[in-house]
């Protein structure tokens, strides 16, 4: 009956903890597929043609340079025309609007979470900052109770309410000026402008690309850190 019982409770919960990493999944997901959406949507009154995927899975519907998936999830869109690696002020126009796109998409995901959970848009900048700033300089202390309060808020809200409140700090990180976020585009997008060294733009993509790794690193730590304090609290 001992047994029995610790498997049960074993049991649920695992799949209380599955329930919410999935609820994460699901959120991230909705929050990417509107992040293309107004991407796609602002790429129209620029008369930009990028590839925009809308969702997952096998392709239902095409509409232009519009691909409708079977799974109203995620997405992605990329710019094709060979215009954007040419040099000369057409290029840097180009590069301009796709910012544009960018940041408007960023914007949209704001809006998006300030109708849903109404609040002031500079204190959702300095949260987001604080909060994988605090995770950085100590993984182990502030990183596991960050940990804990992303649980806890995600087990004991909606799904609408919990992507009101992703939504746009989902936009904040995107604009931070590291490899692989918009706001690293912007930046190199300022460095075609005032026409930087390659040397420069190689050693700013390494060094981001670092930070970046090591805040991935301090988020995994504290992960670690936290499964380990539920298992031998």
């Amino acid at each position: 009956i001992f047994v029995y019982n610790f498997l049960k409770l074993f049991y649920n919960y695992l799949m209380n903890y599955f329930l919410i990493i999935g609820t994460i999944v699901l959120s991230v997901l909705i929050i990417v597929f509107i992040h293309v959406l107004v991407m796609g949507l602002t790429s129209m009154i620029f008369s930009m043609k990028p590839e925009i995927n809308l969702g997952i899975g096998q392709k239902l519907i095409r509409f232009g340079n519009w691909n409708i998936k079977s799974i109203p999830l995620g997405g992605h869109l990329t710019f094709k025309s060979t215009e954007m690696l040419k040099s000369g002020s057409l290029s840097r126009i180009n590069l301009l609007k796709v910012q544009t796109v960018g940041l408007s998409a960023e914007l949209g995901l704001i809006l998006f979470g300030v109708i849903i959970i109404p609040t002031d848009i500079v204190s959702i900048f300095f949260v987001t900052l604080s909060q994988i700033g605090g995770v950085f300089i100590s993984p182990f202390k502030f990183g596991t109770v960050a940990v804990g309060s992303i649980i806890d808020f995600v087990n004991n809200n909606t799904l609408i309410v919990i992507l009101g409140t992703i939504a746009p700090k989902f936009a904040v990180i995107n604009l931070f000026p590291l490899r692989g976020f918009n706001g690293y585009a912007f930046i190199l997008f300022l460095f075609e402008v005032f026409h930087v060294p390659d040397k420069v733009k190689n050693i700013y993509g390494n060094f981001t690309s670092l930070v970046f790794a090591s805040i991935l690193l301090t988020w995994f730590i504290a992960i670690i850190t936290y499964i380990i304090n539920l298992l031998f609290r």
